[in-house]
């Protein structure tokens, strides 16, 4: 009876230490991570172990000038950091750098906390990699070779506070940033950056989303799938968004949302507005309601707010609306572009001045090119503009509207090349 009591007193001690074990084994792994941030020090690296799944319970703050990176290739799996599923948690950043001024995260696959609960309270302050800068400005930021995704707000977010003279500046390369409930990348408040060879993908919002920049590039990267737009940018100057993959985006919009491939918004009139940015050579396929939108349009004003940009050498096909369209603008340039299959107009050109056309097929099933309220609208060179369904016609489909002198200002002569497709 004694031994039957000693082995069953047995049995539940070990049992309950397993258990305990088992059960702590998320925060174990939290706090490994946390000790080996603490040991490395100021500007140290910390490699974390390719073969692991980190269950991660609670946000890892790195210090300034660190690198945390995993090892992988020659078929190793990236380490993997995944939010430990709890109903009764707020979401919280995996990795978080507040007032750093330099800092890496490299080889790692970041699996947020989407699933764990069902209506967060606030998922706008939730990312899976977030940067806040509010009194120092950060100087260099990379992240290299991530997998991020699956969070209830953004996969990664740069921010430096408006109401401080404060800037970041990120580097994003050859990384997958994807299911995310906002956007897949925002970055605000942010100079001399980049990013690269990056997919951004089936996003519930924008995929990738520059607030308040200067000197950004977005180039090799595809962006699809996403909720609203593709690519958009507010509030900036020399914004270079080159040689992108851009497709089906704006599909599945939130609310009153609508959804380009590649767009320069508005808002705020207190903010400084988009100026001289280039938008080249991008590859924008079946986005929903347009391949390019430039409208800095502000809650109702009517203003020529936009200077100094470029449109060049992009391809857009299939799109519910407009092809490429422009309102509000000032000192445009168009060049070499070649859109079709679009629904209404292939090129739109509203409420505009300034604006200088160079060459390019425009075909549109309604119109090939809409013209209104414009003022030294000129085409230049030679132009193939049409609608899609009457190639072989005699006349070129130009539609102006709430214009009483037809075509004024625009050199009709350039049109002759039209029919020839």
């Amino acid at each position: 009876m004694k031994q039957s009591i000693i082995l069953l007193i047995t049995f539940f001690l070990l049992t309950n230490v397993f258990l305990i074990q088992a059960g702590a084994a998320d925060t174990k792994d939290t706090l490994e991570i946390k000790e080996l941030v603490r040991n490395a020090g100021v500007g140290g690296t910390i490699v974390l172990d390719s073969n692991r799944v980190y269950q991660i319970s609670s946000s890892i703050e790195l210090m300034e000038g660190q690198t945390l990176k995993g090892i992988y290739g020659n078929g190793k799996i990236r380490p993997f950091l995944k939010v430990v599923p709890d109903a009764n948690k707020e979401p919280f950043p995996i990795i978080t750098l507040t007032d750093k001024k330099r800092a890496s995260i490299i080889g790692l696959r970041l699996h947020g906390n989407k699933g764990a609960r069902k209506a967060p309270r606030n998922i706008t302050r939730t990312s899976n990699i977030f940067a806040l800068n509010r009194k120092v400005s950060g100087e260099k930021f990379t992240f290299r070779d991530l997998y991020v995704h699956n969070s209830y707000g953004r996969g990664i977010r740069v921010l430096a506070l408006k109401d401080q003279k404060v800037k970041n500046s990120v580097e994003i390369f050859n990384s997958k940033v994807y299911n995310c409930d906002l956007e897949g990348i925002l970055i605000s408040g942010s100079q001399d950056s980049v990013i690269r060879d990056t997919d951004v993908f089936d996003n519930k919002r924008s995929g990738i989303s520059l607030f308040r920049g200067h000197n950004i590039a977005v180039t090799g990267s595809k962006v699809f799938r996403n909720t609203n737009h593709g690519i958009v940018f507010q509030y900036s100057t020399n914004i270079r968004i080159l040689d992108n993959l851009v497709r089906d985006n704006g599909h599945l919009s939130v609310g009153k949302a609508i959804g380009y491939g590649i767009t320069a918004g508005g808002g705020e009139p207190r903010f400084l507005q988009n100026r001289n940015f280039t938008i080249s050579s991008n590859q924008l396929y079946r986005n929903h309601h347009g391949g390019i939108s430039i409208d800095p349009t502000i809650r109702g004003q009517k203003r020529i707010l936009y200077q100094g940009a470029t449109v060049n050498d992009n391809v857009v096909i299939g799109t519910s609306i407009h092809g490429i369209h422009l309102t509000h603008s000032n000192y445009v340039t168009l060049r070499n572009n070649k859109v079709s299959n679009v629904k209404v107009a292939a090129l739109a050109l509203h409420t505009s001045r300034n604006v200088r056309v160079h060459g390019g097929t425009y075909r549109g099933e309604r119109w090939g090119v809409s013209v209104a309220k414009r003022e030294g609208v000129l085409f230049e060179g030679r132009h193939f503009i049409s609608k899609d369904t009457n190639f072989k016609g005699a006349e070129c489909d130009v539609k102006t509207r709430n214009n009483t002198e037809a075509l004024a200002g625009i050199v009709k002569s350039n049109f002759k090349y039209c029919p020839v497709l």
